[in-house]
């Protein structure tokens, strides 16, 4: 089973915070997953909300600040916070340095905003930069990104997901046959709200060449049900399942 770590080892560190991806590269994660956003001078930071409030307690929006006001603004949430004072929201290009350290760890970047060509660019070039791109996986729930990232940059597909059940339309609604056909056709692979797949739908898109990432998986019980029925090709989760057995 591949192990994706959700916004970092957000269960030993802040979510997306450079500790958190430290400890999941250490770890031996098959994956790292993290969310940027742009802002408001085009720099790419890692949060995943598009306002700073949650995790920073100011009621801000990233795309209206520059990357050094959003860097103003150090993480006060998360786990183990206190072992981390002025923790500052990472730029994407601190993700990635943590990432080139082992490169059988592969790098998760999930789009949040709707992105130029220009931004693409700027994104698929910054990866390439770090010797990534290869290795790296793009997932957002945006199909123009993908679409932008296959056509014109080159990204192969099996390194794009598709995100499903993370909007108030979609969040409670099983994965149907219109989605499936949908990704067969555009060629996306699937990354899903776990309670929303089926073994019929691993199964068809299997048969279709494509994978399927399921996400926020933090119980050992339901990670084997993926695993083991419904035949999942990868669980993102926040605890890793090495521990679970050692508890």
């Amino acid at each position: 089973m591949l192990q994706v770590a959700h916004r970092g080892f957000s269960s030993k560190a802040p979510e997306n915070s450079v500790p958190a991806f430290e400890l999941a590269v250490k770890k031996g994660f098959y994956g790292v997953e993290c969310d940027i956003h742009q802002t408001k001078d085009g720099s790419f930071v890692v949060m995943h909300d598009p306002v700073l409030d949650r995790m920073c307690g100011v009621d801000l929006e990233i795309q209206d600040l520059t990357r050094e006001e959003v860097r103003s603004h150090p993480i006060r949430a998360g786990k183990q916070i206190e072992d981390y004072p002025n923790l500052p929201i990472p730029l994407l290009e601190e993700y990635l340095e943590v990432m080139s350290q082992n490169k059988e760890v592969h790098p998760f970047i999930e789009i949040k905003d709707i992105l130029s060509a220009q931004s693409l660019q700027k994104l698929v070039h910054l990866v390439k930069k770090y010797g990534l791109l290869k290795q790296t996986y793009f997932i957002s729930l945006h199909a123009d990104n993908l679409l932008g990232l296959k056509n014109t940059w080159g990204v192969s597909k099996s390194k794009l997901q598709f995100v499903y059940g993370a909007t108030s339309f979609d969040r409670s609604t099983p994965v149907g046959e219109e989605l499936i056909a949908w990704l067969i056709r555009k060629q996306y692979n699937l990354d899903s709200r776990h309670i929303l797949i089926r073994a019929d739908v691993t199964e068809a898109l299997h048969k279709a060449g494509l994978q399927v990432n399921v996400w926020n998986v933090n119980e050992e019980q339901a990670a084997m049900v993926l695993e083991r029925d419904m035949n999942v090709d990868m669980i993102t989760t926040e605890v890793g399942f090495w521990d679970l057995k050692e508890e």
